[in-house]
């Protein structure tokens, strides 16, 4: 029994027995020369027992979005004491030039109030040549309603910090306070974090004629920001076909077949690969009011299979339409279609099944007609793409394709934004990184890239709008050029590939005074470890000092502590380990996900040597996502694969970027190209980081394996 209070009072006070290292805190900006409207990352470091964060100040001249910061966590435990140490980004920005100071950060660690200095940011005016978008946007999703019929205003905003009003105001339409749509992404950059913020509004008109809607305000980014003025044209419905003078108001005039009916077609069919193709499926309904159709409860409606065509779901249309005398209610729903072989490929069959309820002037006297429609298959015949030139990235269609850069003078060290935007009727996914020509003089980052697709007046197919923007910083001063580069694309209207020359561009770099205090980091730090990006393969990364090196200083238990500890510890890891033993034996799903990080990382190690690393990486994570989410591997899809991380309550960025992955790589099996070694490397990078991310959240206790 004393053997045995010692060793309880050893293990209760070992934490006093050890030295603590005192708290840290600090505040940082990557630069402090930062440019108006430009986002930059506004860093806290914060390490020590427990640390509490303060809420931070108020800034003049900057807005700090505190509402999505990027933070880690790392937990260590040394001599009985744990030590947190916590990094975290806040996206900001600033609203004016000249100087402005972050007044100091306070954060409560171990019990004491510690205080960052403050930061002072020369901020310098936007140039003339940097032309921003509109921050703001408003449209309608369909510009012609009928009064009394339900259609949607959207409004979407850009920036660091967004507040979109919960309704609109404007004569002649009522906004239905319930129902809305709401949708929150981010982008990012080398400069920061911008938020992207959607909301749908579901509005009635109330009058026939011309309405307006006035602009309406956002605040964005700490200023009020107006869209544009909205015009619809709302009438009254078509009024219900009536029967030949004299003859009794029946249901009888109609037929059967009048009353709802289906089609399915498509626009071509014969395409070449990659080309988009519209598949449309109508369902028409009669109007008149004495009838009722539609799906009915119970009935099977299953869509059409597309095998060998990588597929995008377009939003639904409504609308009204005449067929013979009668004048029915239409729901239209689009596809685009994107051949990924050679040969026949077939659209497979839309079964459709319904009811039509026909009212006779009696409760009692009410038909039901039931109904069952089969329309398809379509065959399509696909056309291969002739021997690519080189520069060749993917893109099959029509496009318009122009290139800017941000600014026609420069700071060497500072990035410089080139922005190449693709244009025109074609498969975003399959338009790939354009080749940038070899710049002695700076170094490129891979782009970011944003696609849009927009709504063209009068055409059922939307146009595509895919923007990469590469960061270009200058190594040393003087006079610079990008030279000409091409775009290479196949037209399929005129059947032939096309190329558009870009540039050059001429800069001029002016010499930085500010000296380098950075350290290289070692060859053996893996990859998915690094918290800086890779340059090239020359140029190691570079990453912050945060301190004077000195001897670390190994805190020395005394040794009668550790002579009563040590039974105890070994006696608690045993049990820790049989506990272990029995959980995978008997819990499977939780064994999967536990043995997931290595089973996928082993995987990953054979991707480059495959003879086709595109199916074998997309293998791999498909099975690390199966095993740690405790799925059936086979037939995911990437599409499955987003569903599942979300149904998870995953973070949207790291499903973003696992489903991105997966996207490469189907897209490398129908863009005429193989991958080439880096992008190889980059897909593995990518991947690597991804199972890691999922592996911590999921270790940290956050979801739960049944």
């Amino acid at each position: 029994m004393f053997a045995r209070g010692l060793i309880f009072a050893a293990m209760l006070f070992a934490p006093a027995l050890s030295f603590a290292e005192p708290g840290v805190l600090r505040a940082s900006v990557p630069n402090k020369e930062i440019v108006q409207d430009h986002p930059f990352w506004l860093i806290i470091e914060a390490s020590g027992g427990t640390v509490d964060l303060q809420e931070l100040p108020e800034c003049d001249g900057v807005v700090i979005n505190t509402a999505s910061p990027q933070q880690t966590t790392h937990l260590s435990i040394g001599g009985g004491v744990q030590r947190q140490e916590l990094r975290i980004s806040f996206p900001a920005v600033a609203i004016r030039a000249g100087k402005v100071t972050i007044p100091p950060i306070q954060a409560r660690i171990d019990g004491r109030i510690l205080q960052t200095e403050a930061i002072v940011l020369e901020v310098k005016p936007a140039p003339e040549s940097d032309k921003k978008e509109m921050p703001v946007r408003a449209w309608l999703d369909a510009t012609e309603v009928i009064v009394g019929r339900p259609f949607w205003v959207y409004v979407e905003a850009t920036g660091i910090e967004i507040v979109l009003p919960n309704t609109i105001a404007a004569e002649g339409i009522e906004i239905d306070p319930v129902n809305v749509q709401k949708s929150v992404s981010y982008s990012f950059n080398h400069e920061g974090q911008q938020m992207i913020a959607k909301r749908g509004y579901l509005a009635t008109a109330t009058r026939e004629g011309a309405i307006t809607i006035p602009p309406i305000e956002v605040q964005v980014t700490g200023r009020i920001v107006k869209t544009e003025a909205l015009t619809l044209t709302a009438r009254n419905a078509a009024a219900p076909v009536n029967p030949p003078a004299g003859e009794a108001p029946s249901a009888a005039q109609l037929t059967q077949d009048d009353l709802v009916f289906v089609r399915m077609e498509t626009d071509k069919k014969t395409a070449y690969q990659g080309e988009p193709i519209l598949l449309t499926m109508q369902l028409w309904r009669i109007q008149d009011r004495r009838v009722n159709a539609g799906p009915w409860r119970g009935n099977l409606i299953t869509g059409p299979t597309a095998e060998g065509f990588f597929t995008r779901d377009l939003e639904p249309v409504q609308y009204e339409a005449k067929n013979g005398s009668w004048a029915y209610d239409v729901t239209e729903t689009r596809r685009l279609l994107y051949a990924t072989r050679p040969g026949t490929l077939r659209v497979g069959v839309w079964h459709w099944e319904g009811i039509a309820l026909i009212n006779r002037q009696s409760v009692t006297q009410r038909d039901r007609l039931h109904y069952r429609f089969d329309q398809g298959p379509i065959d399509i015949t696909v056309k291969p793409l002739p021997a690519a030139p080189a520069g060749f990235t993917g893109a099959v269609g029509s496009f318009e394709v122009s290139a800017e850069i941000g600014a026609a003078v420069v700071t060497q060290g500072v990035p410089l934004a080139l922005t190449i935007r693709v244009q025109g009727a074609g498969n975003p996914d399959a338009v790939g990184d354009p080749l940038l020509p070899e710049l002695p003089w700076a170094t490129t980052r891979q782009p970011e890239r944003r696609v849009e697709l927009v709504a063209v007046p009068n055409t059922l197919q939307p146009r595509m709008d895919k923007r990469f923007v590469y960061a270009i910083t200058p190594l040393q001063p003087g006079h610079a050029e990008i030279p000409p580069f091409p775009f290479v694309y196949f037209d399929t209207e005129k059947a032939a590939y096309q190329t558009t020359t870009l540039g050059p561009f001429a800069l001029e770099v002016t010499a930085t005074d500010e000296a380098s205090t950075r350290l290289l980091a070692s060859e053996e730090v893996p990859v998915a470890e690094r918290k800086v990006e890779i340059l090239a393969e020359d140029i190691r990364p570079l990453m912050e000092r945060p301190a004077t090196l000195a001897p670390a200083r190994a805190a020395r238990a005394p040794l009668w502590f550790l002579a009563f500890a040590a039974p105890a510890a070994a006696y608690a890891a045993m049990r820790i380990v049989s506990g272990r033993r029995r959980r995978m034996a008997e819990n499977r799903g939780w064994a999967r996900s536990q043995r997931a990080r290595t089973s996928g990382l082993r995987r990953l190690q054979d991707v480059a040597q495959s003879p086709e690393p595109a199916d074998a990486l997309f293998r791999a994570t498909v099975a690390f996502v199966a095993d740690t989410l405790n799925l059936s591997e086979e037939g995911l899809t990437s599409g499955d694969v987003r569903a599942e991380l979300d149904r998870a309550g995953l973070p949207g960025d790291l499903a973003d970027r696992t489903v991105q992955i997966l996207r490469a790589c189907e897209r490398a099996r129908y863009g005429s190209q193989r991958l080439s070694r880096d992008e190889v490397a980059a897909l593995i990078s990518g991947a690597e980081a991804c199972m890691n991310s999922l592996d911590e959240l999921t270790r940290g206790g956050k979801k739960t394996w049944a």
